[in-house]
């Protein structure tokens, strides 16, 4: 069992300022997910933006919201690209390990949606993509 809070706010702002992408971001001060170790995490949030970025040079808009029973991550950005590129299977297993889920949605050369739900009471299902 996790000892101590990662701060899902502060963590997204360390990532952030260490890229050089384009990037809004909007977070809830009360986000944190119960964990010791945030490395695997930065790693996916790293993976996400990179990915995100091939779809587009827009800026990627990210939102962290908390909600009752967790917190919901949200990463879209627009673009003209008619297929998607397949995301790492090895998502999945890192954010299982955070109590989280994940779920694309594309809207072929309209936009990109990465969202991360980070639940307290339960573990998640898979990975959900919808094309």
């Amino acid at each position: 069992m996790a000892e101590s809070n990662i701060d899902l706010g502060n963590l997204l702002k360390f990532v952030v300022e260490n890229k050089k992408i384009k990037v809004q971001l909007k977070a809830d001060q009360t986000c944190s997910v119960a964990a010791d170790d945030p490395k695997p995490l930065i790693k996916v949030f790293n993976y996400i933006l990179n990915y995100l970025n091939l779809s587009s040079k827009d800026i990627i808009d990210i939102n962290l919201k908390g909600q009752s029973r967790g917190s919901l991550l949200c990463f879209i950005i627009s673009t003209d690209k008619k297929e998607l590129t397949p995301i790492s299977d090895k998502m999945q297993d890192v954010l299982r390990d955070y109590n989280a889920t994940m779920r694309i949605i594309f809207e072929s050369g309209m936009y990109v949606q990465v969202l991360i739900y980070f639940c307290r009471d339960y573990v998640p299902e898979n990975v959900i993509i919808e094309v």
